[in-house]
């Protein structure tokens, strides 16, 4: 996540960068998800809300992105 911080640090303009943090949290809802199946049964709850946390992150740049588009 570090390395979208820093892309997104210096993109072009917001449309950019919101895209670029898009892509960071599809790509982390993936991992995660693979992650839940390789993980301890007791420990698939929390990275299942791990998922549901970057899920949410997604819906607000989503939101941004949208609330961009409008301006």
């Amino acid at each position: 996540m570090k390395g979208a911080v820093a892309k997104a640090a210096q993109s072009r303009d917001e449309a950019e960068a919101l895209e670029i943090g898009i892509k960071a949290e599809k790509d982390s809802i993936l991992f995660y998800q693979e992650m839940r199946e390789l993980v301890r049964r007791r420990d698939r709850d929390t990275v299942a809300e791990i998922i549901n946390e970057e899920r949410s992150h997604l819906s607000r740049l989503t939101g941004l992105r949208k609330g961009l588009a409008r301006t």
